[in-house]
């Protein structure tokens, strides 16, 4: 706390207490365009997405020359250089104030320059000045996202400058200037790359200007990118440009900067970090050299881990062997050389193997055999029994050293096997009173006789003294409905055959002949079937009209559709008859046992909602054959598919109604 309150002093003295130095007519020209990173997470001029966490404290010092920084030129030749050499500087410190909020402070300096300035009225050369103080930097830096949660970090950047240097050493400018920034990198290749990008624009409230060369607002942009070649060594690359906005879309080479960086990083001990490298330019806008060379040196205090285990070196024990907390960051140890580690080892003292848990094998049960290979470890046994007590296996009371058949019991009289059953009958020879013949416990092994030769055995027939088949329990077929038809192949066995010369052989009576749904005894042609059409459908003989209900195979057809009010359930009085068809089919085909309306409907309309009405109208034509065509409620169940089964396309009306329909589907027939 006292270092960001310390740091935030200084920032708000240089505020106050800087003030604009004298101007030798450069009118504000400031021709530094070396603007170091102030923090450790960037490159060399690129900023890293994200800046330090709170109380992260940075100071550095970047020392740099560059050749012809600031020259005037005709036709691509230079006629005048005004900075023809520069060594400078920036000292610079930073600190995370918050988690999100990093503050840095970076005081240039020119010590050494060479060149030429010109008086505005006379021409001559009035000399530039070889020292001189540069604009202080401040750089507020804000941590949008952070990497470690979102996968990549983001963040913005309000540099600005305050006038403190000679802009007639071509060092400061005559205000304040503001350079807002995004910036955005991510780490690569297990955080041996490093890639970052920035883009922002510099603002003056003045505009500066010496002979022909402008300098006022622009747009910046900067890409750099960090390879960790070697342990503790970085290769850096960059590349920095802008361009003046006003004339950003012109031809103006002279307003359009670039320049190429090359460097190398070393993470030095006692945290400290040297960077060295060089740049050269490569458009010719003001500000950029002809090549420029830099060192600098950041120290950047941090709690280190140099063991990676979590524990912070000045609370590790063992700072440079990995170990776990509960040891002080210390590796554990194997006292007893025995390959396992002492946290592992019940047994540390002592060498045991792995499978004992550390501890040397015993012998608990004190009957000469270790732990290991007595497989009765607690109860003492004989060598020849692998350590463990003659048992008994098989509960027979015999000790399985002297039982023959240790795993089956059996009594002693038989040397603890058991009986066996020579004629597989279930009972065991010494209880079997037929041994060789098979035969039934409750007849003592002894198999039953058959007195009437009819192949099953007295005990199972239920007339053992007559011959019968055996599935009728071995008595002969009666012929319970007294119609002259045997139980065997009457199909109504409890109900006469009705003797009409129809279909007399099966036994059963026949209350529709003609399958047509009227009974015999309403029906005028029994014999013949009533031409279901709609027209005089009730008197049971055939007439003539087109049919429009038809059994297939799978399936009862209807020719003709059932009508429903639009985009609602309720059937309409014209298909009644239709309806009432199809329930007097069903009715006449008692060999139909399970029917299945289905509801279909086209793709008008959601799929929800035509799931629900297709449902809603199979159950209504349901409703409507058992309350009004007597049909069996068992025999129908209803069904909705919605649009899932066209049988057209439903690109076109025709199609559209063809799918909307409905289906009786047969599911199961005698």
């Amino acid at each position: 706390m006292k270092r960001k309150i310390s740091l935030l002093a200084v920032v708000f003295g240089l505020v106050m207490a800087t003030s604009p130095a004298s101007a030798q007519d450069a009118e504000g020209l400031d021709c530094e365009r070396f603007k170091p990173v102030l923090d450790s997470q960037g490159v060399i001029l690129t900023e890293g997405g994200q800046g330090e966490l709170s109380g992260e404290l940075n100071v550095g010092l970047y020392l740099h020359y560059s050749h012809n920084p600031l020259v005037i030129t005709k036709d691509g030749e230079i006629l005048y250089s005004l900075v023809s050499d520069r060594v400078a500087g920036d000292f610079y410190v930073s600190m995370g104030m918050l988690d999100w909020l990093t503050l840095g402070v970076s005081v240039p300096a020119v010590f050494y320059q060479d060149g030429e300035m010109f008086d505005s009225s006379t021409g001559a050369s009035s000399g530039l000045s070889s020292g001189a103080l540069g604009d202080i930097r401040v750089v507020p830096k804000f941590t949008i996202l952070r990497e470690e949660r979102f996968g990549v970090s983001l963040g913005v950047l309000v540099p600005f400058s305050l006038p403190s240097g000679d802009d007639g050493a071509f060092s400061g400018s005559t205000s304040v200037t503001l350079s807002p920034t995004i910036a955005a990198s991510k780490r690569l290749i297990d955080n041996r790359l490093l890639v970052a990008v920035n883009l922002g624009f510099w603002i003056s409230a003045d505009d500066a200007e010496y002979r022909d060369l402008k300098a006022d607002q622009e747009m910046f942009y900067k890409v750099g990118a960090g390879f960790k070649f070697v342990d503790d060594w970085w290769a850096l690359g960059e590349l920095s440009g802008g361009a003046r906005l006003k004339t950003m879309f012109e031809n103006q080479p002279r307003e359009t900067p670039m320049e190429w960086l090359l460097g190398v990083r070393y993470d030095a001990p006692y945290d400290l970090h040297f960077t060295l490298g060089g740049a050269v330019g490569s458009l010719p806008g003001w500000g950029t050299p002809n090549f420029r060379a830099f060192l600098g040196v950041l120290w950047a205090p941090r709690d280190r881990d140099r063991d990676g285990d979590g524990i912070i070196d000045k609370e590790d024990r063992c700072p440079d062997e990995p170990g776990p907390r509960d040891n002080g960051g210390c590796p554990w140890g194997d006292k007893d050389q025995d390959g396992l580690k002492d946290n592992e080892d019940k047994c540390p003292e002592e060498a045991g193997p792995p499978e004992n848990g550390g501890c040397p094998w015993g012998d608990a049960d004190q009957d000469g055999l270790l732990d290991n290979v007595d497989r009765c470890p607690k109860e003492a046994g004989p060598k020849d029994n692998h350590g463990c007590p003659w048992g008994d296996q098989d509960g027979d009371g015999i000790a399985d050293n002297v039982d023959k058949c240790p795993e089956e019991p059996g009594p002693k009289e038989n040397g603890g096997c058991p009986w066996g059953d020579k004629d597989g009958d279930g009972i065991r020879d010494n209880e079997d009173k037929c041994p060789e013949v098979a035969g039934p416990a409750e007849n003592g092994g002894c198999p039953y006789n058959d007195e009437d030769q009819d192949g099953v055995k007295d005990a199972d027939d239920k007339c053992p003294k007559i011959p019968g088949p055996p599935e009728n329990g071995g008595c002969p077929w009666g012929d319970t409905d007294k119609d002259g038809i045997l139980d065997n192949v009457d199909k109504c066995p409890k109900e006469p055959e009705d003797k009409d010369n129809f279909e007399d052989d099966d036994g059963c009576p026949d209350k529709d002949n003609d399958k047509d749904g009227i009974p015999d005894k309403k029906d005028k042609c029994p014999n013949e079937p009533e031409t279901i059409n709609g027209y005089k459908d009730q008197d049971g003989c055939p007439d003539k009209g087109k049919q429009v209900v038809i059994i297939r195979k799978e399936k009862i057809e209807i020719l003709e559709k059932v009508h429903f009010a639009y985009g609602r359930a309720r059937i309409r009085p014209d298909s009644y008859s239709l309806l009432k068809q199809v329930a007097q089919v069903i009715q006449g085909h008692e060999e139909i046992k399970k029917i299945r309306v289905e509801g279909h409907t086209d793709s008008h309309g959601s799929d929800e909602s035509n799931q629900r009405l297709s449902e809603r109208r199979a159950n209504a034509v349901r409703t409507f054959l058992i309350k009004h065509g007597g049909v069996d409620p068992n025999r129908l169940e209803a069904v909705g598919y919605g649009e899932s089964k066209p049988i057209a396309p439903n690109s076109t009306d025709m199609g559209r109604e063809a799918n909307r329909r409905v289906e009786f589907i047969i599911l199961e027939k005698e």
